[in-house]
């Protein structure tokens, strides 16, 4: 085997550690907890991360009652549905939920009964 290589075979010596490269992306996203199967996709470990700090912070703010209170995240942002007894607690919760680090965005669904 010659250890020289021809003009025609050093053209194609870049691209194909490009493509190397590229095929390696897919590795580091399985290997980071993202993509794969079994509906696994990105974010989706600090999907997890984020839903129990938003829990968590509801349950521990006095000025919210979170007993009817469902959050749910994908991809970062955080839905609020349920109810809350006042618009002020509807205000606050979403503040509450929009606090946690890693949130992108915060979409407030909670309603208010009529008075």
């Amino acid at each position: 085997m010659s250890a020289l290589i021809s003009r025609s075979q050093a053209c194609w010596l870049p691209i194909g550690a490009l493509l190397a490269l590229l095929s390696l992306g897919g590795c580091t996203a399985m290997l980071m907890g993202g993509g794969g199967q079994g509906g696994g996709g990105a974010g989706t470990a600090s999907d997890s991360a984020i839903l129990e700090q938003v829990r968590s912070a509801l349950a521990n703010d006095r000025s919210v009652d979170d007993s009817d209170i469902s959050v749910e995240v994908s991809r970062q942002v955080v839905f609020l549905r349920g109810s809350v007894p006042s618009a002020s607690q509807r205000v606050r919760a979403g503040e509450v939920a929009a606090s946690i680090g890693q949130v992108a965005a915060v979409r407030n669904h909670l309603r208010v009964p009529a008075d």
